[in-house]
């Protein structure tokens, strides 16, 4: 999983830095928020929310980065039925690992 962490770390200049100037990437929403679910999944909480608060906030609202949003909600809440419902339904096949 170091490995995941590596590459999005190295991904993360062109999201951030070069976005004015390179066109957008498809999967980039796709790929924070695995960032995301493997921050919550290995319980770095303090990390998972510094890079949520990187992420623009108008991409929040994306279904990648709400689910891990959602997620850590249920978790915080003590919703462990809630994470059981949403394990079964999620965004990409790759998240279900984090699961």
């Amino acid at each position: 999983m170091a490995a995941l962490e590596r590459h999005v770390t190295q991904l993360k200049p062109y999201y951030y830095d070069f976005g004015k100037v390179l066109p957008p990437s498809e999967r980039r929403l796709l790929t924070l928020g695995a960032l995301l679910l493997f921050l919550l999944s290995s319980d770095r909480i303090a990390e998972f929310h510094t890079e949520l608060e990187l992420i623009p906030v108008e991409d929040h609202a994306n279904h990648y980065i709400n689910y891990a949003v959602v997620l850590e909600r249920c978790v915080m809440e003590g919703a462990y039925s809630q994470i059981q419902v949403m394990k079964k339904d999620v965004p990409a096949e790759s998240y279900g690992f984090f699961m």
